[in-house]
């Protein structure tokens, strides 16, 4: 018996210096999806915010890794399964994480703040109320993209809340940048895109192109995305996650003090096509503002738990949140 004890203990010493002795992971594997509203995660990788930050936290090899991705389902997928540390996701988006796995995937901040316009090319459109059956609208993901969110509380206040889905049938899924393109080229078999910036600034611009509805009329100003992490990474790795949210500051605030600077770094690592003159006046729009306090989360959360698309309602904005998104948010 004594030696089984002993033997048992020395297993557990193991064990338990195993755990003490683990590193932390030396790259962040961070998914994001197409356009503006990831541009702090573009700037901070141009400018290499992360290196001093990860020096400073005592992880000094650490390294990001990207995967840019045209939706949001795969980086809700992936950040369950642990194929992703940190994922860029719209806000709504975080609110199905965080109700799916009780909480297990939370917030880390918001992002930005700035509107997500519907843009049709087809005249006959000028609100929501005016799409029939045969009419499609180009989003990321359908049923749970920020976009096909946004759409739903718009077509409740159009048509009634029992009619909140009433629109769903009409989307089709598609990444951005294609979306753009088959509406400004006049195929892909659909009219009308909900998009982002830089694309439907890009839509805007070319002849016959009119918005039909703006997120914000949903939900007023509000987040369009937020950086999720689950709570087990979070817990086992926050040296990493320190040094991540403090390069995405200095991320934040690169773009708030030198704009045009911004988005020559944007455009150098996107390759989009905006001119710079016209993205440097996008990140100093009135409607947008980049910054890491969540905005509209709460209001999100409501209906969505209303409707039934959630089973729990959080009771403050901050239970879908670490403690690592700022004050002040909603």
């Amino acid at each position: 018996m004594a030696a089984f004890r002993t033997t048992l203990f020395a297993a557990t010493l193991v064990v338990l210096l195993g755990h003490a002795a683990r590193a932390e992971v030396d790259r962040l594997k961070v998914g994001l999806q197409y356009g503006l509203p990831y541009a702090q995660l573009i700037i901070m990788q141009e400018r290499d915010f992360l290196t001093a930050h990860a020096r400073a936290a005592g992880v000094p090899d650490l390294k990001l890794e990207f995967v840019t991705l045209g939706g949001p389902a795969v980086i809700n997928d992936s950040l369950i399964s642990g194929a992703l540390d940190v994922g860029a996701v719209g806000m709504s988006n975080l609110v199905t994480l965080w109700d799916k796995t009780r909480g297990t995937v939370r917030g880390l901040s918001g992002m930005n703040i700035m509107p997500l316009l519907l843009v049709s090319r087809d005249p006959r459109i000028k609100t929501i109320a005016d799409y029939g059956p045969a009419d499609r609208i180009a989003l990321p993901s359908i049923k749970v993209s920020m976009q096909a969110m946004m759409l739903d509380i718009l077509a409740s206040k159009t048509f009634g809340e029992a009619e909140y889905r009433k629109l769903d049938p009409n989307t089709v899924s598609m990444g951005h940048p294609d979306a753009a393109a088959g509406l400004i080229g006049g195929g892909g078999g659909f009219t009308s895109h909900f998009s982002s910036l830089p694309y439907q600034h890009l839509e805007l611009a070319q002849p016959g192109m009119h918005v039909v509805a703006s997120s914000f009329d949903a939900i007023g100003p509000h987040s369009v995305s937020a950086l999720a992490a689950t709570t087990r990474f979070r817990t086992q790795n926050p040296k990493a996650i320190a040094a991540f949210m403090a390069a995405m500051q200095d991320a934040t605030d690169f773009i708030n003090q030198h704009r045009r600077e911004a988005a020559e770094a944007y455009l150098r690592v996107s390759k989009d096509k905006t001119s710079l003159d016209d993205l440097t006046a996008m990140l100093g729009d009135p409607g947008v503002e980049f910054t890491l306090r969540p905005q509209g989360a709460q209001a999100t959360a409501d209906f969505m738990a209303k409707v039934g698309v959630i089973r729990q309602r959080p009771a403050h904005w901050t239970d879908m949140y670490f403690d690592t998104a700022p004050a002040g948010g909603s």
